[in-house]
């Protein structure tokens, strides 16, 4: 009996195993197309596995060069954005030492964006008023805080090469170095004294005269001795500048009205010197404005001298060449002297160097009328 199981349960395994391999083929005929078949896709998987892994690097190298570019946005102004990194935006640090606006040193944490460039702040009162002005405005601001990146001498780049010049003296026109404020280091006039800014000696005496242009405003030393002096100190002698400027202007300002608001000018009125000109103002407020588009307010003076000069100018001759003066030549305006020239090339010298020319105009304005040449007594306020 024993016997028949045993023999039983083996044929039944025998025939199951048949079965089951039975199966098996039928499930897959051809065992190394199978085979074949899952070692490409496992090597797929293992591909797929890698590029995988080197999008995960490629992640993480964007990341970390994110955070370099958000480092760098920091590094630059604290204010500065990313995108304005990215876009081009300079890293070289502002182009500007002190405020354009308040003529303050700068402070790096108010620090803006324009053109690819960057300018500092004193403030973040002075770099929301730039941030808030229009495109006119902004290049204006702009242009102040190039004014230490142009030219040695202060001149355009035209008159720097020697080339005839029309945008610094127009035919028939009137034109001083103000009105091309923006595309020259200077804002205003050519320094108009004949001594020393330090010194006070007469200039040319040691050899040509140092010439520089400090935030748009140009000054002549006798020497370069007297370049470092003023450089520790600047407002100390350009005060005494100042005071010089005033008292040889006054005779020669065309208002007894703000230039700003039109209001008569009282005792307590402001004298600035903007750029090396006298201009007037009822208060400080108006005097702020002058301050904040200078090339503007001093080409409204120019309207207001050649219209109050013009009709009585003293000479009937050039004063560089002594030529007699010809109706519609050239006419500019420099240290609130309307002057009259015989051609452009005259012209250029006056504005290079008033002081070496007005005095003559002076002395014609005087003998014409002394009355107007009474000293008055006036301090600056500012500029």
């Amino acid at each position: 009996m024993k016997l028949w199981m045993m023999t039983a349960a083996t044929c039944l395994t025998m025939v199951g195993g048949t079965a089951l391999g039975q199966a098996s083929e039928q499930a897959c005929p051809d065992k190394g197309a199978c085979c074949e078949k899952d070692g490409a896709c496992a090597e797929k998987a293992k591909q797929c596995a890698g590029k995988a892994k080197q999008c995960a690097d490629k992640a993480k190298q964007c990341a970390d060069k994110a955070k370099q570019c958000a480092d760098k946005a920091k590094a630059c102004g604290g204010n500065a954005t990313i995108t304005a990194n990215v876009m081009g935006a300079s890293h070289d640090g502002p182009v500007n030492k002190v405020c354009p606006m308040s003529g303050k040193p700068i402070n790096g944490e108010y620090v803006a964006q324009y053109k690819g460039k960057e300018i500092a702040f004193c403030g973040p009162g002075c770099k929301a008023h730039f941030e808030k002005a229009d495109e006119a405005g902004k290049e204006k601001i702009f242009s102040m805080a190039m004014a230490s990146m142009k030219t040695k001498g202060g001149e355009c780049a035209k008159c720097a090469a020697g080339e005839a010049c029309d945008a610094c003296a127009g035919k028939g026109g009137a034109m001083s170095l103000a009105s091309a404020a923006s595309g020259d280091a200077m804002v205003g006039d050519a320094y108009p004294l004949n001594t020393c800014v330090v010194s006070g000696g007469e200039l040319g005496k040691m050899g040509d005269p140092i010439v520089k242009v400090y935030h748009g405003r140009q000054v002549k030393f006798c020497c370069e001795m007297c370049v470092p002096k003023f450089e520790q100190n600047p407002e100390k002698y350009l005060s005494k500048v100042d005071a010089k400027i005033i008292s040889s202007q006054m005779a020669f300002y065309p208002l007894d009205t703000c230039l700003m608001s039109g209001k008569p000018l009282g005792a307590d009125a402001k004298n600035l010197v903007i750029g090396n000109r006298l201009v007037r103002t009822c208060c400080e407020r108006c005097a702020a404005k002058v301050k904040a588009d200078p090339a503007k307010a001093l080409k409204s003076l120019d309207e207001k001298v050649i219209a109050k000069q013009g009709e009585h100018y003293p000479l009937d001759t050039c004063i560089v060449s002594g030529e007699p003066l010809e109706e519609g030549g050239p006419q500019i305006v420099v240290a609130n002297h309307l002057v009259k020239t015989c051609c452009k090339s005259c012209a250029k010298k006056v504005m290079k160097d008033p002081a070496k020319y007005l005095s003559k105009l002076d002395k014609a304005w005087m003998a014409k009328y002394p009355e107007r040449f009474k000293k008055p007594s006036a301090t600056a306020s500012g500029g």
